[in-house]
């Protein structure tokens, strides 16, 4: 690891638990995380705690090696909550998003439409 890599913490500041830190000229808080969100994928897990479609479309690039395109700019903003075994299969998931959400997604090579 280089020095530029790490991050330091004023004297006296320890990070207990779930917790991380948010940066911005000095630290602001060190809020409880739920921290299978930023595990979750090292046990096949997919992990949702009211987060942004967007964001959940993001780790679904990452894991299906594909593209997210928006038909409607709003549908980034629908915000879920669970968490569900990776499934085999985009598509699986995506009907799990239909069926919670009412959005609509297709699947056109590697391209996810919504």
């Amino acid at each position: 690891m280089t020095k530029e890599n790490l991050v330091t913490a004023p004297v006296g500041t320890d990070l207990k638990g779930a917790q991380k830190i948010l940066m911005q000229h000095k630290i602001e808080k060190l809020p409880e995380v739920d921290i299978r969100k930023y595990i979750d994928w090292t046990n096949g897990d997919f992990v949702f705690s009211d987060d942004r479609l967007e964001d959940v479309m993001n780790k679904l690039v990452l894991w299906y090696d594909c593209d997210v395109v928006y038909a409607d700019e709003e549908l980034k903003e629908i915000r879920l909550s669970g968490d569900m075994k990776r499934y085999g299969e985009v598509e699986e998931f995506l009907h799990f998003l239909k069926i919670s959400t009412g959005a609509h997604f297709s699947v056109k090579n590697k391209t996810i439409a919504g």
